[in-house]
């Protein structure tokens, strides 16, 4: 005969909400402002009052909120249905800067919230403006997080616009991880938009792992009397 614990529908209930509840996977995205929206109008640092749709954010610059430019000035820009759209939104970034060849690439970081040993997508479109000399293909970027650092390629075929998504797995080491995307290689445009990091494996919710904790002692206390 069964012991009297597995045969209690509300206990037997509670464990099953419990053990659903410690692996909800969360599929918010954890890079803040990833398609670069915020703030909605360009600051005409570049000084040419947009006449081109892009403005100019020099290094350590943090005007695009949730990002801090690094190694190098990059540029952001508006959707222009004539020249260069972006991928997600209106805004995208391009890594080459202002300036563009010959005057180096520059890149974006961020620090998110992460729970240790969980496993995180980090992805992001790469894009080039395919059938211009000055920003077709090939483009590179490094990304980083948690200790790795690959590069990626974007090198598509076509005529206009083209955007593609690439990314790679990461595991949280910590409370917090530092994402950052580099451009590496590049003419005049190094395009880059639709930033995301999402949870790809459980992440426990706060409370979770007590509530089994106690329901474990709660049955183990019934075993011992069914022993008995």
């Amino acid at each position: 005969m069964k012991p009297a614990l597995l045969r209690s529908p509300r206990l037997v209930c509670l464990l099953g909400l419990a053990l659903c509840g410690a692996v909800t996977i969360h599929a918010q995205n954890f890079a803040l402002n990833g398609s670069f929206e915020d703030p909605g109008a360009l600051s005409n640092d570049a000084g040419d009052g947009f006449v081109d749709g892009f403005d100019s954010i020099p290094a350590g610059g943090t005007s695009i909120t949730g990002w801090t430019v690094i190694t190098h000035e990059i540029a952001r820009g508006i959707r222009n249905d004539a020249y260069i759209v972006a991928s997600e939104g209106s805004f995208f970034l391009d890594l080459t800067g202002y300036m563009g060849s010959g005057a180096g690439s520059g890149g974006v970081s961020q620090t998110i919230t992460t729970t240790p040993g969980a496993t995180y997508r980090f992805a992001f479109d790469l894009g080039t403006l395919q059938g211009d000399s000055n920003s077709d293909g090939p483009i590179s970027v490094t990304a980083s997080a948690a200790g790795l650092s690959p590069s990626f390629t974007h090198d598509p075929g076509g005529i206009g616009n083209q955007w593609a998504n690439y990314g790679f797995d990461f595991v949280a080491a910590s409370a917090s991880t530092e994402i950052s995307i580099l451009g590496t290689g590049g003419k005049y445009y190094i395009g880059l938009d639709n930033v995301s990091v999402t949870a790809v494996s459980p992440v426990p919710e706060p409370g979770h792992y007590a509530a089994i904790a106690g329901l474990a002692l709660v049955a183990f206390g019934g075993w011992r009397r069914c022993r008995r």
